[in-house]
């Protein structure tokens, strides 16, 4: 299943089959699309001028092609990040823009997407001794950019390791702090993250 993240409500691109069985369709509607994915823009509009839906399915044959038919009417920004664990199983996060976040960034010319985490992990952080270690998932969110152009970032996430050390924010990114939290309060912090933030925190905590 494809999912992105329209002004942070997941548009979810499904098999009929694979529907939650119990759904609110007040909150969570559902869209059946045998267009190969011509309903989707609609569904784009509706969940940029509202948020008021906890998440959308766009449902039909081939998930996959009605997504790539999604995504070819966007410009594509590739990015990395990490989700960092120290030797005490803490997680590094960090705090931007008043929001929970982790450490990632855009993807340089001529980088492959592990060095890209790699690389902005280290600069947002201050952290040394990194390790990255197997790509975990994969996100996608929307945006607009300063020229009211819709935007498609595709976010690459890696499994890190690091020391426990002082952490340097980078101010220059608007990163006011950085810490490291212990497992049983990193659900604290979910009311002022970002959904995609917290599915892909979800997956890793469901693998540990």
């Amino acid at each position: 299943m494809d999912t992105v993240y329209i002004n942070n409500t997941p548009l979810h691109f499904v098999e009929k089959s694979e529907l939650p069985s119990h759904l609110d369709k007040e909150k969570c509607p559902v869209f059946f699309d045998m267009t190969g994915g011509k309903l989707a823009p609609n569904c784009v509009d509706m969940l940029e001028k509202s948020t008021r839906f906890d998440a959308m399915y766009l449902a039909g044959n081939d998930p996959k092609k009605r997504f790539d038919y999604f995504a070819k009417k966007y410009k594509i920004i590739e990015a990395a990040g990490g989700i960092v664990v120290n030797e005490l199983d803490e997680l590094l996060i960090i705090y931007r823009l008043k929001t929970n976040d982790l450490p990632k960034g855009k993807m340089e010319k001529g980088e492959i997407p592990r060095e890209t985490a790699q690389r902005e992990v280290e600069e947002e952080t201050g952290v040394k001794n990194l390790t990255t270690n197997d790509l975990l998932g994969i996100t996608y969110h929307t945006y607009r950019n300063r020229k009211n152009k819709r935007v498609l970032k595709r976010t690459y996430w890696f499994k890190m390791t690091a020391p426990n050390q002082h952490l340097t924010p980078q101010i220059e990114e608007d990163i006011e702090k950085t810490e490291w939290v212990a497992p049983k309060d990193i659900p604290k912090l979910y009311d002022n993250m970002y959904q995609a933030i917290k599915m892909i925190l979800t997956d890793w905590i469901g693998i540990q």
